[in-house]
Order: C-alpha cells, then sequence, then structure tokens
C-alpha cells in the first residue's frame, strides 16, 4: 500500500495524475480490509488531493473500497480530527479497544512518567512496558508517545 502511494507521487511529479489516481486508488482497494486510514492521513496533501480527485463524486460501483474511499475523503476534508463514536473509531483505525492495564500505562505517560518508572508502579519490567506502548500505538494508530496521548484525549479515553 505505502508503495503504491509512492508511485502516485512520483507520477504527480512527473505531471501524470491519470496515474497517480490509479495508484492511489489500488493503495485505497488495498487498506480498506484493515480500515487503515492513518497511512493517508499522514501522507499530506498530495495524496489527500489525489483521493479527493478521484472520489469526491461519491462510490462509483458502491464497492467496500468505494465507500472506505469516501470516508477518507471526508476526513481529509475535516481535517484530522478524529470522531469519538465508538462504531466509527473501528473504521478509521482503532484495531481494538485498549484493555484497563493499557489505560492505566497511557494515564501515567500522560503524567509524563518513562517506561521505567511506569513499570515500577505497576510491578512490571521496562520491557513489558514497551510492548504495552507499542500495542497502544498499534491501536491509536499512532507512532510515538505524544501522539497516543493527544489521541487518546481526542477519542475521550484520557481526561
Amino acid at each position: 500500500m505505502t508503495f503504491e502511494l509512492l508511485l502516485a507521487e512520483i507520477a504527480v511529479l512527473q505531471g501524470n495524475r491519470s496515474e497517480a489516481r490509479r495508484a492511489v486508488r489500488t493503495a485505497v482497494e488495498m487498506a480498506e480490509p484493515a480500515g487503515w486510514v492513518r497511512t493517508f492521513v499522514d501522507e499530506g496533501e498530495v495524496i489527500a488531493s489525489l483521493l479527493t480527485e478521484a472520489y469526491a463524486q461519491g462510490p462509483e460501483l458502491e464497492t467496500p473500497a468505494d465507500r472506505f474511499a469516501v470516508r477518507l475523503v471526508s476526513l481529509m476534508r475535516s481535517g484530522p480530527q478524529i470522531e469519538s463514536d465508538e462504531e466509527d473509531d473501528d473504521d478509521f483505525g482503532l484495531t481494538g479497544r485498549l484493555a484497563n492495564r493499557e489505560v492505566d500505562i497511557l494515564m501515567m505517560v500522560s503524567g509524563g512518567l518513562r517506561n521505567r518508572e511506569i513499570g515500577d508502579r505497576l510491578g512490571l519490567t521496562e520491557g513489558t512496558v514497551k510492548w504495552y506502548m507499542q500495542q497502544i500505538y498499534d491501536k491509536l494508530g499512532v507512532r510515538r508517545r505524544p501522539q497516543a496521548v493527544l489521541r487518546a484525549r481526542q477519542l475521550g479515553i484520557l481526561p
């Protein structure tokens, strides 16, 4: 999927927007089964404009991939805000609910604690806390601690 988005950006640089839209459509078809949204959002304005061009008029064939793309376009138009309705969260990148332990760890992260400090408070090794952090990142669709805290706040998981 990332490769297709890269091909789309190359096609834009070469002045071939038609080829770029085809590559974006292929990436959408690959992302739809898992509901991957973050990759498209992270790619920025070029991919957002190609998505809008390719799908702004609505689903062409009413396939799941076309409906997914229309949701992506809607998300791109409204900016990086995150819906807080639980049923929409699954559609936009959450792969599962956070376990109580994960929420506890995220609360401590939001308080500025490091992995070792969190582990000491919860009776876990630093490595176990790192593992939990990776689970949290995956579920929230982020890559860094500040992003995880921000996303959890946007979703109402943290105050």
